[in-house]
């Protein structure tokens, strides 16, 4: 069996579910990455994520990645010579039964046209559509031509261009092993946020206001000055207020292996999203990276995974609601039992046991 994996993201651990899925599925089947089209420096960053990796990676590179390209012709210029390139990476290394596995590319209609695979999968990891409604005709093609249709949560699942049956529902996973470092006394916490006042509250992510309810946590630092918050990844079309409290702290991004040591220097963490059609869409991969990592966790209750872990996560939703479940798992956040039980939760949901699922699936299919 060999996999043509056509993602819509750079094959980089920091971009998620894409490659962590990939490099699972590549211990046990051959499996291609197709990169979206690359600058320079992105094509040498997902060349070096490679290495050592049981994938074989094809990244078309143009400077800039196409953007002195006009506008109204980026889109099909280079849709067509990506296309043309991989078609020349691929066409002598492939050999039936092949399978297509689709994230949100247009690229992945092109090659299944060329190279008639035994399978077509579609991964829906969040509703693009109540993202970008100009995303709309992509998912919708992307839906009606897959055999297979995984996705992350149910509410993702549409029967109106989903073949019956044809859906199953994969939620991310966990790299568990490199999560549990944040509870070894051989890591080490990083100085910017050690010198931070304790207890601190931390949340690792892009903050976008479409997903993160930016004034919420605002509001949750004013009522707790006492109280360190941390935010750890890009900020993403928003800036903090002029009057942003003082005990709010936007560390930036973190290289992705360097997570378990920030996540050592937290108390509890966060997943403040809002509520909409994106949120209740999510699988978010920061909730089975917090409870890997031996973290107590306080969420908004909108997710399908947070039936996996009940009896684990704080969920809230109104201000006196955060601030009673804070104050909660603060209380036990360090308490060695229940470190042990978080742990302990995620084990069934590495990305080795979800490519399992997805390989007998394929397997079955046949």
């Amino acid at each position: 069996m060999q996999i043509v994996v056509c993602s819509h993201v750079p094959f980089l651990p920091e971009v998620g579910t894409p490659y962590h899925l990939t490099v699972a599925l590549g211990e046990h089947a051959e499996v291609f990455y197709v990169n979206p089209v690359l600058s320079w420096k992105r094509r040498r960053e997902a060349l070096q994520a490679a290495v050592g990796k049981p994938v074989q990676v094809f990244a078309p590179t143009l400077p800039g990645a196409g953007r002195g390209i006009p506008r109204r012709w980026r889109r099909l210029l280079l849709e067509f010579w990506s296309t043309q390139t991989i078609l020349r990476g691929l066409c002598y290394r492939l050999q039936p039964p092949v399978i297509i596995w689709a994230f949100l590319r247009e690229t992945a209609l092109t090659l299944k046209i060329s190279l008639q695979p035994a399978l077509f999968c579609y991964h829906r990891l969040d509703d693009f559509t109540a993202m970008n409604p100009y995303q709309a005709a992509l998912e919708q093609q992307l839906m009606q031509q897959s055999d297979l249709n995984f996705v992350v949560a149910p509410s993702l699942i549409d029967p109106q261009w989903m073949r019956p049956n044809s859906w199953i529902y994969l939620p991310n996973g966990v790299a568990a092993e490199l999560f549990a470092r944040a509870q070894s006394q051989q890591t080490q916490t990083p100085r910017d946020i050690a010198d931070l006042p304790a207890p601190r509250i931390g949340y690792i992510g892009a903050v976008h206001p479409d997903w993160v309810d930016v004034e919420r946590l605002i509001e949750l630092a004013h009522a707790t000055p006492e109280w360190s918050w941390v935010i750890i990844g890009p900020k993403i079309r928003w800036s903090p207020p002029a009057q942003c409290p003082k005990n709010l702290y936007f560390l930036g991004a973190r290289p992705y292996t360097q997570l378990p040591a920030y996540l050592k220097g937290l108390d509890v963490c966060i997943i403040p999203f809002r509520r909409n059609a994106i949120s209740q869409g999510a699988s978010p991969l920061k909730l089975y990276e917090y409870l890997a990592a031996g973290k107590a966790v306080v969420s908004v209750p909108y997710f399908h995974d947070l039936e996996l872990f009940a009896d684990l996560v704080y969920t809230a939703e109104t201000l006196p609601e955060w601030l009673l479940a804070i104050r909660a798992a603060l209380a036990e956040a360090h308490t060695p039992a229940q470190i042990a039980r978080r742990m302990q939760s995620v084990a069934p949901h590495s990305w080795q046991s979800r490519a399992e699922c997805v390989l007998q699936t394929l397997n079955s299919a046949f």
